[in-house]
């Protein structure tokens, strides 16, 4: 027997993950950090879905592609063996604030099957 996980009012949910990108301009760090983890669980928990990973770039610019937890969230993705299918987003700005990057890694996220979920 498998055991889905299920939430709170026991519907089964569906795996995604969170990417968050905090620039060095944001201040302090700490706080938006946890803000933007608790927007992403109250918007999983109103669509089903449970975050089973987050991606974190801390102190990172929006206009390079670079960033470790970005490359890493590709390189998952694109894996063919990836737990997930839905990446939760703060904006679209955390993924990049050039418009063809930013079209580049929805493109990439398309071809592997996951869906950008944005908070605004």
């Amino acid at each position: 027997m498998t055991m889905e996980p299920v939430n709170s009012e026991g519907e089964t949910t569906k795996p995604a993950v969170g990417y968050i990108r905090l620039s060095a301009s944001d201040g302090d760090v700490g706080q938006p950090v946890e803000a933007q983890k608790l927007v992403m669980e109250r918007l999983a928990e109103k669509l089903g879905l449970r975050v089973v990973r987050r991606y974190i770039d801390m102190g990172s610019h929006g206009r390079r592609l670079g960033r470790p937890a970005l490359q890493e969230l590709s390189a998952d993705a694109l894996s063919g063996n990836a737990d997930f299918d839905r990446v939760l987003l703060h904006g679209m700005d955390r993924l990049s604030r050039n418009a063809a990057d930013l079209a580049a890694i929805l493109e990439t996220l398309a071809n592997a099957g996951v869906e950008p979920v944005f908070v605004k």
